[in-house]
């Protein structure tokens, strides 16, 4: 459970200890330089003010179980800390049009600091620009904007997750087959790093073509019926590249066609997880923790203490394989559980 602010672990205090000279009966004092901020850190005292605090949050949608427990997340830390006196949140339910009026509307009601998990990487990033024109912090939750013109971001590594999925599969395949790919939001900064980098790894194994490849929005009903479509046009698949929930409709696509399920990625869904446990197919998946929701709130907590912090927080990553499976599938919870979230958040969206 997250209570601690983030930042970095080193406490960045600067010792002056003044040199008297004494010369001619007078005393001159030389400071020593100030310690320099360590790399990747973003120095924000110009953003420090005593509480109580203003926080808002402008979420691209809370259009799947992640995003909706990524948001439980967000309300979850800002609930336990007195110094955030007003939380507000819009969600733009994935239309990047509807994310730039709320954050034009945000930012005019006031904010101390302003939480974002953009839409898309290209449109929001005048929005952004914005608001750190008018001095507020913005704190990237999930995605990213184009550019770099942000206080800090807040993710796990996308092209790790993408990477780790792919290398597994290639291994998996023995270096060889035909594979398709189930991508998540088309322009989404998590989607494309993901895609991107998977791609980087099956070009280094010539033997593993792409068949082809589909965006399903993260979205189980979009991924089935993708995966449908090429059931009835592919034929044969080797291995299936998925980097979040859709994966769990193609899953049902081969359970009820009654073809067996091939080697096939995916995350910490609990749906996902059960489907594996029950059929015993090859899988492997990667976390993305919904716990960005919580950092992102403290991390902005330490933008408002003058506390520097890195320009972006990478939250470590669990790989999920059939020898760890039964330390993360939670038969006893709805499938839209994550494996990677805090206990306390799970107890209050799954009370027992």
């Amino acid at each position: 459970m997250i209570r601690r602010r983030t930042g970095f672990t080193a406490i960045l205090v600067s010792l002056i200890a003044p040199l008297l000279l004494v010369a001619c009966g007078r005393a001159e004092a030389t400071s020593l330089p100030a310690t320099p901020l360590p790399a990747g850190a973003v120095d924000t005292t110009r953003y420090k003010k005593a509480p109580p605090y203003t926080f808002c949050f402008s979420n691209a949608s809370a259009s799947n179980s992640w995003r909706l427990s990524m948001v439980e997340h967000v309300r979850y830390e800002a609930r336990h800390h007195a110094e955030i006196a007003t939380y507000r949140e819009a969600d733009a339910k994935d239309d990047p049009a509807t994310q730039i009026s709320d954050i034009q509307r945000l930012l005019s009601e006031g904010c101390d600091a302003l939480l974002v998990s953009p839409a898309k990487l290209d449109e929001l990033k005048p929005s952004i620009d914005a608001a750190m024109a008018q001095g507020v912090p913005v704190i990237l939750i999930d995605r990213t904007v184009t550019g770099d013109n942000y206080v800090s971001y807040v993710s796990a590594n996308n092209c790790t997750i993408g990477q780790l999925q792919a290398e597994w599969l290639v291994q998996e395949l023995g270096g060889r087959g035909d594979i398709v790919l189930l991508s998540g939001v088309k322009d989404s900064s998590v989607a494309e790093d993901r895609m991107r980098c998977a791609r980087e790894v099956f070009a280094k194994a010539p033997e593993i073509h792409e068949l082809a490849q589909a965006y399903a929005n993260w979205s189980p009903v979009d991924g089935k019926k993708a995966m449908q479509g090429w059931l009835q046009t592919l034929g044969h698949i080797d291995g299936i590249w998925s980097d979040g929930s859709q994966g769990v409709g193609a899953v049902e696509a081969y359970l009820e066609a009654g073809v067996p399920v091939p080697p096939i990625t995916g995350g910490d869904i609990n749906s996902f997880l059960k489907q594996w446990k029950r059929n015993g197919f090859s899988a492997v998946a990667v976390s993305y923790p919904a716990r960005v929701g919580q950092l992102g709130v403290t991390t902005a907590l330490d933008v408002l203490a003058g506390v520097p912090v890195p320009h972006h927080v990478d939250i470590p990553l669990k790989v999920i394989t059939n020898d760890t499976l039964d330390s993360y599938v939670r038969m006893d919870l709805p499938d839209g559980f994550w494996g990677d979230s805090d206990p306390e958040v799970v107890k209050l969206m799954f009370p027992q």
